[in-house]
Protein backbone atom coordinates (compact mmCIF):
# COMPACT_ATOMS: atom_id res chain seq x y z
CA UNK A 1 0.00 0.00 0.00
CA UNK A 2 1.33 3.45 -0.81
CA UNK A 3 1.14 6.42 1.61
CA UNK A 4 -0.86 8.91 2.01
CA UNK A 5 0.30 10.77 -0.86
CA UNK A 6 -2.45 12.98 -1.47
CA UNK A 7 -3.35 13.83 1.65
CA UNK A 8 0.55 14.83 2.44
CA UNK A 9 0.31 17.40 -0.64
CA UNK A 10 -2.95 19.13 1.06
CA UNK A 11 -1.14 19.02 4.47
CA UNK A 12 1.80 21.24 2.73
CA UNK A 13 -0.78 23.43 0.95
CA UNK A 14 -2.41 23.76 4.59
CA UNK A 15 0.88 24.48 6.47
CA UNK A 16 1.73 26.95 4.01
CA UNK A 17 -1.75 28.75 4.57
CA UNK A 18 -1.54 28.42 8.32
CA UNK A 19 2.45 29.83 8.11
CA UNK A 20 0.64 32.84 5.84
CA UNK A 21 -2.18 33.32 8.78
CA UNK A 22 0.78 33.42 11.64
CA UNK A 23 2.25 36.18 9.38
CA UNK A 24 -0.58 38.34 9.60
CA UNK A 25 -1.08 38.06 13.17
CA UNK A 26 2.84 38.98 13.60
CA UNK A 27 2.23 41.87 11.06
CA UNK A 28 -0.93 43.37 13.09
CA UNK A 29 1.47 42.39 16.37
CA UNK A 30 4.37 44.98 15.13
CA UNK A 31 1.94 47.55 13.24
CA UNK A 32 -0.18 47.97 16.50
CA UNK A 33 2.37 47.18 18.84
CA UNK A 34 0.60 44.31 20.25
CA UNK A 35 2.37 41.76 22.36
CA UNK A 36 -0.22 39.88 24.15
CA UNK A 37 -3.62 38.44 23.20
CA UNK A 38 -5.13 41.45 20.98
CA UNK A 39 -4.84 44.88 23.00
CA UNK A 40 -8.68 45.59 22.48
CA UNK A 41 -7.92 46.42 19.10
CA UNK A 42 -10.66 45.29 16.48
CA UNK A 43 -7.82 44.41 13.88
CA UNK A 44 -6.06 42.65 15.99
CA UNK A 45 -9.11 40.80 16.82
CA UNK A 46 -9.94 40.00 13.40
CA UNK A 47 -6.90 38.61 12.89
CA UNK A 48 -6.08 36.43 15.41
CA UNK A 49 -10.19 34.81 14.88
CA UNK A 50 -9.04 34.34 11.15
CA UNK A 51 -5.69 32.09 12.74
CA UNK A 52 -8.00 30.55 15.04
CA UNK A 53 -10.38 29.68 12.96
CA UNK A 54 -7.98 27.81 10.48
CA UNK A 55 -6.15 25.94 13.72
CA UNK A 56 -9.86 24.68 15.06
CA UNK A 57 -11.08 23.21 11.79
CA UNK A 58 -8.08 22.13 9.67
CA UNK A 59 -6.69 19.47 11.71
CA UNK A 60 -9.81 17.98 12.31
CA UNK A 61 -10.32 18.03 8.41
CA UNK A 62 -7.14 16.83 7.28
CA UNK A 63 -7.32 14.26 9.83
CA UNK A 64 -10.53 13.02 7.90
CA UNK A 65 -8.98 13.10 4.84
CA UNK A 66 -6.12 11.16 5.85
CA UNK A 67 -8.38 8.31 7.62
CA UNK A 68 -10.35 8.31 4.05
CA UNK A 69 -7.27 7.65 2.25
CA UNK A 70 -6.12 5.31 4.14
CA UNK A 71 -9.50 3.53 3.94
CA UNK A 72 -8.89 3.36 0.08
CA UNK A 73 -11.03 6.42 -1.11
CA UNK A 74 -10.31 6.96 -5.18
CA UNK A 75 -7.52 9.56 -5.97
CA UNK A 76 -10.48 11.73 -7.28
CA UNK A 77 -12.24 12.31 -4.70
CA UNK A 78 -9.67 12.74 -2.37
CA UNK A 79 -8.79 15.61 -4.59
CA UNK A 80 -11.90 17.28 -4.84
CA UNK A 81 -11.87 17.44 -0.78
CA UNK A 82 -8.70 18.45 -1.00
CA UNK A 83 -9.31 21.30 -3.76
CA UNK A 84 -12.75 22.23 -1.70
CA UNK A 85 -10.83 22.30 1.83
CA UNK A 86 -8.74 24.82 0.23
CA UNK A 87 -11.88 26.79 -1.57
CA UNK A 88 -13.34 26.58 1.96
CA UNK A 89 -10.63 28.11 3.80
CA UNK A 90 -9.41 30.96 1.79
CA UNK A 91 -12.88 31.95 1.17
CA UNK A 92 -13.19 32.16 4.93
CA UNK A 93 -10.24 33.78 5.47
CA UNK A 94 -10.92 36.15 2.34
CA UNK A 95 -14.17 36.89 4.65
CA UNK A 96 -13.03 37.74 7.77
CA UNK A 97 -10.65 39.94 6.05
CA UNK A 98 -13.21 42.37 4.82
CA UNK A 99 -15.31 42.27 7.78
CA UNK A 100 -15.70 41.18 10.96
CA UNK A 101 -19.91 41.07 9.67
CA UNK A 102 -21.72 39.34 7.66
CA UNK A 103 -19.79 38.45 4.76
CA UNK A 104 -20.98 35.95 1.86
CA UNK A 105 -17.62 34.40 1.49
CA UNK A 106 -17.10 34.12 4.80
CA UNK A 107 -20.66 32.50 4.65
CA UNK A 108 -19.43 30.20 2.03
CA UNK A 109 -16.51 29.47 3.67
CA UNK A 110 -18.01 28.63 6.74
CA UNK A 111 -20.93 25.94 4.70
CA UNK A 112 -17.99 24.54 2.73
CA UNK A 113 -16.21 23.46 5.70
CA UNK A 114 -19.25 21.81 7.47
CA UNK A 115 -20.04 19.85 4.20
CA UNK A 116 -16.80 18.66 4.43
CA UNK A 117 -16.84 17.78 8.06
CA UNK A 118 -20.13 15.81 7.62
CA UNK A 119 -19.46 14.12 4.17
CA UNK A 120 -16.20 12.30 5.89
CA UNK A 121 -17.72 11.93 8.53
CA UNK A 122 -20.30 9.69 6.51
CA UNK A 123 -17.19 8.28 4.49
CA UNK A 124 -15.48 7.19 7.72
CA UNK A 125 -19.03 5.51 8.76
CA UNK A 126 -19.31 3.79 4.99
CA UNK A 127 -15.63 2.16 4.95
CA UNK A 128 -16.27 1.05 8.70
CA UNK A 129 -19.75 -0.24 7.76
CA UNK A 130 -19.38 -1.24 4.34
Amino acid sequence: MLPPLITAFYTAIMALFFLGLTYYVIAGRWKHKVAIADGGNKDMVQRIRMHGNFAEFVPLLLIIMLLLELCGLANLYLHIYGISLCLARASLAYGLYKTTGFSIWRFMGNLLTHILILVGIAGCFCFYFF
